[in-house]
């Protein structure tokens, strides 16, 4: 009776540590859970060492940071000195004004196939990178020797869309921008994919070449495709914008946290 009596206690204390819950693991953000991958000091001296004109991106950002950030030479030292000085698992930027990107904000999957393929042939099919950080928006990379300001697109809603929910353009990013390159998405909390010819293997002398009237003619393009698929103008890009001018960017209203310098 004395042994029956022991085998249903430790039956019971079984029992009871098999229905024990597990404590909940703390919730890391991703920033933390990047803070082992190197984008700073593995591909911004690449980067650099292949030609690129680049800038450390802050972590959860899309943009630098930084007071005077495109008129700074980042080296591959500076890359590696950024780590310890507020950019612990950040990303790497390319500053666009000899590097040009196609923007294609676009979040349709038709409309961005269609995108892709028609910048694909207007440059005849060139071996083009193309990275993408919240698909089925991309980014590629051109150069220029001739550099330009920001040329865009009207904006553009599908008409099943509610008014406001989801835009849609095209934004061909040059003097004065940077585009992320390698880092992780603020948004998806994943890094940035190169879909096709990454970065990272293609020197930027490579690269295809872009002019201003080609971006102007891309932009014009894509508005015409819009409208003609019956979609909704919800914007138009200013005559400056359209003649290689920017017409607005974060340049023109983001200010630096205090205390952030250029020294990195």
């Amino acid at each position: 009776m004395l042994f029956l009596r022991c085998d249903r206690h430790r039956l019971s204390q079984c029992r009871a540590l098999s229905e024990r819950k597990a404590p909940p693991r703390p919730v890391r953000s991703w920033v933390e859970r990047l803070s082992t991958t190197d984008y700073l000091s593995d591909h911004g001296p690449k980067l650099v060492g292949l030609g690129y004109h680049c800038v450390p991106i802050r972590p959860g950002k899309k943009h630098p940071g930084l007071d005077n950030w495109e008129s700074i030479n980042f080296t591959a030292a500076k890359f590696r000195k950024a780590a310890a000085n507020g950019f612990a698992g950040g990303g790497v930027g390319i500053k666009t004004e000899h590097t040009p990107v196609v923007d294609i904000d676009v979040y349709a999957q038709e409309l961005s196939t269609w995108a892709v393929s028609r910048a694909c042939e207007l440059f005849d099919f060139q071996p083009i990178p193309m990275r993408s950080g919240q698909a089925p928006k991309a980014a590629l990379v051109f150069r220029t020797d001739e550099p330009f300001r920001k040329v865009v697109s009207a904006r553009w809603r599908d008409p099943n869309d509610w008014e406001g929910e989801r835009e849609h353009r095209i934004e061909v990013l040059g003097q004065g921008q940077q585009c992320v390159a390698y880092g992780v998405h603020p948004d998806t909390g994943k890094p940035y994919t190169w879909t096709a010819h990454p970065l990272l293997d293609v020197p930027a002398a490579e690269l295809p070449t872009i002019t201003l009237e080609q971006a102007q003619s891309l932009c014009a393009e894509f508005d015409a495709h819009c409208a003609a698929k019956g979609w909704i103008r919800c914007g138009r890009a200013s005559e400056g914008a359209r003649n290689g001018t920017v017409e607005h960017d974060f340049l023109e209203t983001y200010v630096a946290p205090q205390g952030v310098g250029a020294d990195v």
